[in-house]
């Protein structure tokens, strides 16, 4: 996923009900890719988003960037070790 898009999309509409503590947690709820992406996914379907797949990558991606740190399926981060590189870019605003 591409984190810097992730970021954009997070800010915009994540940050609203929480703010970045959460992800800084002692106890968290999240414990792998995939259970991030699952809880992205949920939120963003919760919130009627109608984010794409590669929406709910970029977002994923950003969080694991910058807060988790969590071992990327090779699939979703086809950028190398970055993360940053989308082969497939959302029609959705980010603004």
């Amino acid at each position: 996923g591409d984190a810097e898009r992730g970021k954009k999309l997070h800010d915009n509409h994540c940050i609203r009900c929480h703010d970045t503590k959460m992800y800084q947690r002692e106890l968290r709820v999240t414990q792998d890719w995939k259970n991030l992406r699952g809880t992205v996914n949920h939120w963003q379907s919760q919130l009627k988003l109608e984010w794409k797949e590669a929406d709910i990558d970029d977002v994923a991606a950003y969080l694991n960037q910058q807060f988790y740190h969590f071992p990327v399926p090779a699939l979703v981060c086809e950028g190398g070790d970055s993360c940053n590189a989308s082969a497939n870019q959302s029609s959705l605003r980010v603004d």
